[in-house]
């Protein structure tokens, strides 16, 4: 299991006012300005370190997750009470509606043009991330945003090692835009904004 990243602003250590996970402080800041005021569709949650930060400013959050982890967690993975737990713990319980299952089911859930923000963090391969992004843009309300964690295109140091975080989810993502009317319009540490 990858350890949390610490959390950081600006070079200097914070005090960690969400539930531990891998978003930094930037990332975090990011998502709550991203988050004000909108309906926001959070696909993967984890413990919920995300649907916090997003949940102080949304005016509401939906956090599909099917707390089983991802495969790189291992098969005994369980996130839901964990996750609870924090939602109550920080505060924001009543902002956040929570749907345990499978992101493959989302278009069948929820109407079309629905969320202002859809924050895609679920599972690491092309073909889920194809799959979130895509439901993402058919139940994103015009003009809205796509956020998505875990983007970090491949990187060489001066030795000539290439390294990225989830080249899968970079992949998924650069198709995406390639094929759609969407572009990277910020990058924050690994977060991707997408905006027709």
């Amino acid at each position: 299991m990858k350890p949390p990243r610490p959390n950081y602003d600006h070079g200097r250590p914070v005090q960690d006012v969400l539930p531990s996970g891998w978003l930094t402080a930037e990332e975090a800041k990011l998502l709550t300005r991203l988050a004000e005021g909108q309906l926001v569709l959070e696909i993967g949650s984890w413990l919920g370190r995300s649907t916090v930060a997003m949940a102080r400013a949304a005016f509401h959050v939906v956090s599909v997750d099917h707390h089983r982890g991802s495969p790189e967690h291992g098969p005994q993975v369980r996130t839901l009470a964990g996750f609870l737990d924090n939602l109550e713990q920080f505060g924001v319980r009543e902002g956040v509606s929570v749907c345990v299952m499978d992101a493959s089911h989302l278009i069948t859930f929820f109407k079309p043009s629905l969320f202002g923000l859809v924050f895609v963090d679920g599972g690491h391969d092309f073909g889920s991330v194809s799959r979130d992004l895509a439901a993402g843009f058919e139940l994103m309300a015009p003009g809205g945003v796509i956020a998505v964690h875990d983007y970090r295109p491949s990187t060489t140091s001066r030795s000539g090692v290439v390294t990225s975080s989830w080249p899968q989810v970079v992949a998924a993502v650069d198709n995406f835009v390639a094929r759609s009317v969407f572009a990277i319009s910020e990058r924050v540490v690994d977060i991707a904004v997408l905006r027709a």
